[in-house]
């Protein structure tokens, strides 16, 4: 029998808040400034009107790190955040978050039949194909928890997604017309 050590997992850590319908309420009684795809440079983190909030997300985080074993899991926070109100007919290109350690994705409005959050693998791709993917076969079950090349997350509201900054992501095509607003975070220690 084979044992496993899990080494190089992309962890990817998940909530959700009990007060979101707060939240929204607060949200869409502000007029923000949008640009690009829905992008606004609203600072969340900064906003007392979104205090709770803030302080469970930070909660998520240090727990996050803590079990990540960082040395330094006390002394996180937001350094910046900002609103992205996607809009239909867009999508967010594969990126990932420099310069930071934690970023974290909170679906503040959201339809879970909306685009998903990609997370691609950091591991790239395997020339010597083991495990004889054709072309086509890109969604068939050829895949477990070791081989995966990406996840897709839905977007439920009130769902919080932590992830190391260096995992790059992106978002699927937008279809539907319900909005689809996320507030992004990005964290370091002090």
């Amino acid at each position: 029998m084979i044992k496993y050590d899990r080494w190089f997992p992309t962890v990817i850590g998940y909530s959700n808040y009990e007060k979101h319908e707060e939240i929204k309420k607060i949200f869409l009684d502000i007029d923000l400034e949008y640009r690009g795809i829905g992008f606004s440079k609203f600072e969340i983190h900064k906003d007392e009107r979104f205090k709770d909030l803030n302080l469970w997300i930070n909660d998520c985080v240090r727990y996050y790190v803590m079990d990540h074993k960082f040395s330094n899991w006390k002394t996180y926070e937001a350094k910046e955040s900002w609103v992205v109100d996607m809009k239909k007919n867009t999508y967010s290109d594969l990126h990932a978050h420099p310069g930071y350690t934690i970023s974290c994705v909170y679906y503040a409005i959201a339809n879970e039949e909306d685009a998903g959050t990609i997370f691609k693998s950091p591991i790239g791709p395997d020339m010597k194909n083991p495990l004889n993917i054709k072309v086509g076969d890109a969604h068939k079950n050829h895949y477990m928890e070791f081989t995966y090349p990406q996840c897709v997350y839905r977007p439920v509201q009130g769902n919080l997604l932590i992830f190391r900054s260096y995992n790059k992501h992106s978002t699927d095509y937008k279809t539907i017309d319900d909005r689809r607003v996320i507030f992004s975070y990005n964290f370091d220690p002090c």
